[in-house]
């Protein structure tokens, strides 16, 4: 493989609105605000060298004032932020340059030691950056549409059970799901992100954060329980005790079996012998 060599960059195309990637408020929720310094002192480590790259040794060997080691891993680690490729070499997973040709070499030799061969993957235009130009506006909406890519969240998905567990209300999620889908695209609308969702694994990540924020997650909560309050048919469990939810029924604070129907009205008790409902 021949050498080239690649011109240094002093500078990188940070959008004004990074912080509205849903891999970066993923990051934020899990890591709050300093692991998203701790991701862009990577950034900015692995930007300023020729090779737009680190090896994993060296990423993980990044000292960031104020986090520990484990944070800095964890950050290298993330598949959202960094590709990580079978000889170790550690990749930004957001394009920050836009300027690579596609199958562009490059040999590098770090401390006289080791070296990297790579090529550098085809350009390929930024996914979180606001266009002016109508044509460029077309373009991002052709590629993904956002609306769409919500309403495939679904509430049968595996992924989502593991959200409403993480969510500290997954009852009350499970019952108005269909609202909460809602709400979030309200959400994402309010704040001008619906653009920023290019693929429905970006769309979960992003409505996973949404549930578990601790600003959203609890406003949200607040919001489902207003629309219950408003809705009370919607909840087959309404005449059980609060909180009642499949994998998790109570009635006078004595567990129920799963498959029992819900309780029909405020004067059914339970047969645990028949287990059945029997109004008096």
């Amino acid at each position: 493989m021949s050498k080239k060599t690649s011109k240094k960059i002093v500078w990188i195309k940070l959008p004004v609105n990074l912080m509205d990637d849903a891999r970066i408020a993923e990051l934020v929720a899990q890591k709050r605000i300093g692991g998203f310094g701790v991701y862009i002192a990577i950034l900015m480590e692995l930007y300023r060298r020729s090779s737009r790259c680190l090896t994993l040794t060296q990423a993980k060997a990044i000292k960031v004032h104020g986090a520990s080691p484990t944070t800095v891993k964890a950050v290298v680690n993330d598949p959202n932020l960094f590709r990580i490729d079978q000889k170790g070499v550690v990749r930004s997973a957001i394009d920050f340059l836009e300027f690579e040709e596609e199958g562009e070499s490059f040999t590098e030799t770090q401390n006289g030691e080791t070296k990297i061969d790579f090529e550098l993957p085809a350009a390929r235009p930024r996914v979180y950056i606001d266009k002016d130009i109508d044509k460029d506006k077309d373009l991002l909406l052709k590629a993904a549409d956002a609306p769409d890519l919500l309403d495939q969240l679904r509430a049968d998905d595996p992924w989502a059970e593991a959200v409403m567990m993480r969510s500290g209300f997954s009852g009350l999620l499970a019952r108005h799901w269909t609202e909460a889908i809602r709400q979030f695209r309200l959400h994402a609308e309010a704040n001008d992100n619906l653009r920023g969702i290019r693929s429905l694994r970006e769309a979960k990540q992003y409505f996973s954060c949404f549930t578990t924020h601790p600003v959203t997650g609890p406003a949200l909560r607040k919001a489902l329980e207003a629309y219950e309050a408003q809705h009370p048919k919607e909840n087959p469990y309404r005449f059980e005790d609060r909180g009642s939810c499949p994998g998790h029924r109570l009635y006078h604070g004595i567990p129920l079996p799963d498959e029992a129907p819900p309780r029909p009205d405020e004067r059914a008790d339970w047969d645990f012998a028949e287990q059945c409902w029997i109004v008096i």
